[in-house]
């Protein structure tokens, strides 16, 4: 499974996440499930060849409101009743629908608790990704940055504003762990800095760093569509001279010497590559690692001491961790 694949956008009580597709119908299976339940479930919905995925939480709504710019207002009304149950929206081509449907309906049968099947029906491909927009409106993030998709304008003033549209690469600037590392990329000086994005997804903090002034920035991702995202974003945003998308894993084919290494991947990958750093990393260099779970952080905090890194800064939001380090050997 890709090491992306469980990491979903929120906005306004919408999760999605979408793969490639295509102008087809698709079958919307609508299965309600509980909070608690709804990580372990959606795991399990992952290992089908989905085209698309819209979870509609209500604490979603609210944190949305808490989140919302200072110029919109959201009424209680429109919040709806937060005590309602988590629904999963799965969208599955017509070819794999029959055999997928039942897949769902058996393993539901065995773990009840997971959740209850709703609904199925047919939609075609236009009707439910063009419904996500009205879910995506401008958020600032930090103290400089603004991210808003390319249907929206913006009245903030003195944001650096970052456009990209929900997609099928991660990243759009609403998860925690990219609020995150956009939040930490704004506290370096990054004015001719070389920067290595690792996993780069969407390209946001590519985009984020070039546009905070660094001179150049090693994109890489091992999914094409990510490197294709990545490329139309850092053209959309006017950063393409400074962004180099790669289709590598990692390190591979990154060139020395990198001021800024920044990767929002899981920690059992950012573990594996803390070792080979230094053999692109400048002398003097700051590390920005999220995508990381509560329950790893030592593990990563450890390995990182143990190669010579000294931790600057911890901060958890939403049960993820960044952790911002720098090379003292």
């Amino acid at each position: 499974m890709p090491h992306r694949d469980l990491r979903l956008e929120r906005r306004a009580g919408l999760r999605y996440n979408t793969k490639e597709v295509k102008n087809m119908p698709y079958q919307e299976m609508t299965i309600q499930t509980d909070p608690a339940q709804q990580e372990i479930l959606q795991g399990y919905l992952y290992t089908f060849p989905i085209g698309g995925l819209v979870v509609e939480d209500p604490a979603d709504r609210l944190e949305a409101k808490e989140h919302a710019p200072e110029w919109v207002v959201v009424d209680d009304d429109v919040l709806g009743d937060l005590t309602e149950p988590v629904r999963i929206r799965m969208y599955v081509e017509n070819t794999e629908a029959e055999k997928t449907v039942q897949a769902v309906k058996d393993y539901l049968g065995t773990h009840p608790e997971q959740g209850q099947l709703l609904s199925v029906r047919e939609v075609d491909e236009e009707s439910w990704a063009e419904n996500w927009k009205q879910f995506f409106k401008p958020i600032p993030v930090g103290r400089h940055l603004l991210i808003k998709p390319s249907w929206e304008e913006t009245q903030e003033q003195g944001r650096i504003v970052i456009e990209i549209d929900p997609g099928m690469a991660f990243g759009t600037g609403t998860h925690e762990t990219t609020r995150l590392c956009l939040e930490a990329l704004e506290q370096i000086p990054l004015n001719g800095m070389r920067v290595a994005d690792i996993g780069c997804g969407s390209g946001i903090l590519s985009i984020a760093a070039a546009l905070l002034g660094a001179s150049l920035v090693q994109a890489t991702d091992i999914d094409p569509v990510s490197l294709r995202q990545t490329q139309e974003n850092a053209e959309a945003n006017g950063v393409r001279d400074r962004i180099h998308p790669m289709h590598t894993s990692l390190l591979n084919g990154v060139e020395a010497p990198v001021n800024v290494l920044v990767s929002n991947i899981l920690a059992e990958i950012l573990i594996d590559m803390i070792p080979d750093m230094k053999e692109v990393l400048a002398e003097q260099a700051f590390i920005i690692f999220s995508g990381v779970i509560t329950e790893k952080k030592e593990a990563v905090k450890k390995t990182l001491a143990n190669h010579g890194y000294r931790l600057l800064q911890e901060k958890t939001d939403g049960g993820w961790v960044l952790l911002v380090a720098e090379r003292i050997a």
